[in-house]
């Protein structure tokens, strides 16, 4: 569940994604990027109402057994290749030689 510090790019929702969770909640501005069905379900910052019917929801979905990690690995994959640790030191790195260039 995802509740929203009103946070750019949040890291947990795609730290529990990755871990093969569904994530509910609110996307942050940044998480857009990668909030897509069915591993996120976006929910508006304030709309309790709705949130709360579709933890419910997905409650009873598991409840049911409805849950199968299986249907998740492609997204889960894709998540992790377009986040993976390599791709974040790479960023960083870029990042790092554009500042020295500043100088």
């Amino acid at each position: 569940m995802s509740f929203s510090g009103l946070e750019g790019f949040g890291l947990p929702p795609v730290e529990a994604a990755l871990c093969g969770n569904y994530v509910i909640g609110y996307t942050g501005e940044s998480g857009k990027e990668y909030w897509d069905p069915p591993i996120f379900d976006e929910v508006f910052s304030g709309d309790l109402r709705t949130f709360t019917n579709k933890v419910l929801n997905k409650a009873k979905d598991l409840d049911k057994n409805i849950y199968v990690f299986d249907k998740l690995k492609p997204y889960v994959s894709k998540l992790a290749n377009k986040y993976s640790v390599e791709k974040e030191q790479n960023s960083l790195l870029t990042l790092i030689d554009k500042i020295k260039e500043i100088k």
